[in-house]
């Protein structure tokens, strides 16, 4: 219902865009002159203000507010009961308030008219436009190392004096309100993603939706992981990632069953995995895949091995993984073989203890898996994998 000026709350409006001033007059002193378009920000409150004019020798024994939408008293309007409010009097102040401003409020035309002893009079009315905030954000699609604008855009103009704040995650980005309704950021990394949501200032309570930043990035930390099968039942695996280059060559017997697995950090996910050999300064493309199976090994099949990550952003390698394919000399017994094995993993073991070590003492840290090769070995009486 609609308040007389008795009874005007001080709660904060919101007058966005004063707009032309229009003057409505016939003959004599008739005049009523108001805004004639406002915008304002959905949830928030808008005043219209508004004075009139009359012969002097008139009373004023009438006052109201209409809607074009409604054709009728907003007193009487089951739409702005209990949001509207009449700041105005019966002599020349004809105000108007409407708090819990809604989208469905916008775009109509609300006129002054007011009723004398002897005649009565009705403004041109005021357009309001009733608008959201929304955060466009360009490109849509985001990669790392490059720019990301986002912008806090309105239906209608809010005028040159509105400033607003930006939000990461509900968290305000910065303290300081800024009149450039744009938040641009350079170099985008992936720790900038989030939701991003603007306000403007007075209006926090009123934020815009938010959209979700996403950053795209090549394939990292691509990883090379061997496992293979010995038939003495001893089993190694050796893992090597791209920033840690395997120590030493691995050396397998004939009839070895190899498999070859690549691994990677992406987003989008890796959409082609391939696997290559290299002899030489020479690779060839071994297959297309994410795993690489080798069941019965040659010598032929010695070389060295990487795999390649793709996505729509980008491509990386991994290290290559030496693998050395020999002979089985006849008379030899598993009984020295695998000891031998044993005492070439506890060297390698040694080798990337000290590697380790020296590697905390210089400050150094690897992308990578801990050790610049790791190696399990068992022995039981049938075969054995290691994953």
């Amino acid at each position: 219902m609609f308040y007389n000026g008795d009874h005007i709350s001080l709660a904060f409006s919101l007058l966005i865009l004063p707009g032309v001033i229009i003057s409505t007059n016939t003959a004599g002193s008739w005049n009523v002159s108001s805004p004639s378009r406002l915008c304002a920000l959905t949830g928030s409150s808008v005043t219209i203000f508004c004075t009139y004019r009359y012969p002097q020798e008139h009373t004023v024994t009438d006052v109201s507010w209409y809607s074009n939408k409604d054709n009728k008293r907003l007193t009487e309007s089951e739409r702005f009961k209990n949001r509207g409010q009449f700041l105005g009097d019966k002599k020349n102040n004809c105000s108007l308030r409407i708090n819990g401003l809604r989208e469905s409020d916008s775009k109509e035309k609300y006129k002054f008219w007011f009723r004398t002893n002897s005649s009565e009079f009705s403004g041109a009315g005021v357009t309001l436009s009733v608008t959201a905030l929304r955060v466009m954000m360009s490109p849509k699609t985001v990669t790392e190392g490059r720019s990301v604008t986002l912008t806090c855009s309105t239906t209608c103009s809010l005028g040159n004096s509105t400033t607003y704040i930006w939000y990461k995650n509900g968290l305000p980005v910065s303290t300081t309100h800024t009149p450039d309704n744009t938040f641009s950021i350079n170099k985008i990394r992936v720790t900038d993603e989030g939701r991003y949501s603007c306000a403007v200032t007075g209006h926090d309570d009123h934020p815009s939706d938010f959209v979700t930043l996403s950053v795209r990035y090549a394939p990292r930390n691509t990883t090379a992981l061997l496992s293979l099968y010995i038939n003495e039942g001893t089993s190694v695996a050796v893992i090597c990632s791209k920033d840690a280059p395997a120590l030493l060559s691995l050396s397998i017997k004939e009839h070895t069953s190899v498999t070859l697995t690549c691994s990677s950090d992406a987003k989008p996910s890796v959409r082609h995995y391939s696997w290559y050999k290299k002899i030489g300064a020479k690779s060839s493309l071994m297959v297309f895949g994410q795993n690489y199976s080798i069941t019965d090994a040659k010598v032929a099949d010695s070389g060295q091995y990487y795999c390649k990550a793709e996505n729509i952003v980008g491509a990386t390698e991994s290290s290559t993984l030496p693998l050395n394919v020999y002979k089985v000399t006849t008379g030899l017994r598993s009984a020295v073989l695998v000891p031998a094995i044993i005492v070439v993993a506890i060297a390698v073991s040694f080798v990337c203890w000290w590697r380790r070590t020296a590697e905390r003492a210089s400050g150094v840290h690897s992308q990578g898996p801990d050790a610049t090769s790791l190696w399990h070995m068992h022995s039981s009486e049938s075969q054995s994998k290691i994953i």
